[in-house]
């Protein structure tokens, strides 16, 4: 009977103590969720702070185009912080005013190469959904659905991107708005010719009338075959892409590491002319290379 009530009064206190222990951890999660909120405030602030002085219409689109549900003014916003912080760490280590103003530029630069970077990614997978989205719009019309419960069927079995943007072409037809209205806001969401043509395609085919499941075949296997040939010419091209990386981070690569090593030797190139002569002439060959070996690779299918 003693053991008994040992192990019931160990039992109560081992239960008080996980109670005490989930307790903290809620309100450690909700003090760590007020926080991001009253950051993100902040930031969403700054931004439509931005957004009110400033008309940023070419970067609004491709935000849009890249899938950002954020205004300009936030996506500078953010943009800022993670340049100055870079530039913040780079002084810490490095000690270099120079060096550390060239990161929070090359911080802007990292983030436009990210954001068009996620344009292009998002219009491949868009691309790629299209594909597949056209012969199941095909089949569907043969088993005799109408058009708009294909775009609904799309909408539901295809992931993102496309399938959200069909949903936004569905919501769109329910609130009032024609089948091209609807369409022309789809275009606006993409930067894809494939889209912009089989959109195209589809209302010129609704108004002269003719098989639209057989249009739709035609075009699936015209991008099936323009897939193919852009697949072989990246192949192709994989070697010169490279280079163009190569000869773009290596001498950035040694100037950071005769920095660390050497700082006294690199210093040099810094107090006379003739090394900040050196220096453009460097970066000026190295863009001048990155631009010529980016136009040739760059092939257009």
């Amino acid at each position: 009977m003693r053991l008994t009530n040992r192990q019931t009064k160990e039992m109560k206190r081992l239960n008080k103590y996980l109670l005490l222990s989930n307790s903290l951890t809620i309100a450690d999660e909700k003090e760590k969720k007020k926080k991001l909120a009253e950051k993100s405030k902040v930031i969403l602030g700054m931004g439509n702070l931005l957004e009110g002085n400033f008309q940023f219409k070419n970067l609004r689109q491709q935000l849009i185009y890249a899938g950002y549900e954020i205004g300009p003014g936030e996506y500078l916003v953010r943009t800022i912080l993670l340049a100055g912080i870079l530039s913040g760490i780079i002084y810490l280590i490095m000690s270099s005013l120079l060096i550390s103003a060239f990161s929070f530029f090359l911080g802007f630069v990292i983030r436009s190469f990210l954001l068009k970077r996620a344009i292009r990614i998002r219009n491949q997978l868009a691309t790629q959904q299209l594909i597949q989205a056209l012969g199941i719009m095909a089949n569907s019309l043969r088993a005799g659905y109408s058009f708009l419960q294909v775009i609904k069927l799309i909408s539901e079995e295809s992931p993102k991107p496309l399938g959200k943007e069909f949903g936004k072409v569905i919501q769109n037809v329910n609130l009032g708005l024609s089948l091209e209205e609807s369409f022309e806001q789809l275009k606006t969401s993409f930067n894809n010719p494939d889209l912009e043509m089989v959109l195209t395609s589809i209302l010129i085919q609704r108004e002269s009338g003719g098989d639209l499941s057989r249009l739709l075949e035609s075009i699936q296997e015209t991008m099936i075959g323009r897939m193919r040939v852009k697949d072989e010419v990246r192949t192709l091209t994989a070697q010169g892409r490279l280079s163009m990386w190569v000869i773009m981070f290596v001498p950035v690569g040694i100037a950071l590491y005769l920095q660390v090593v050497n700082p006294d030797y690199f210093h040099l190139m810094f107090q006379h002319i003739l090394g900040w002569v050196m220096i453009f002439m460097a970066i000026s060959g190295v863009l001048l290379g990155w631009f010529i070996i980016n136009k040739i690779v760059s092939i257009e299918v």
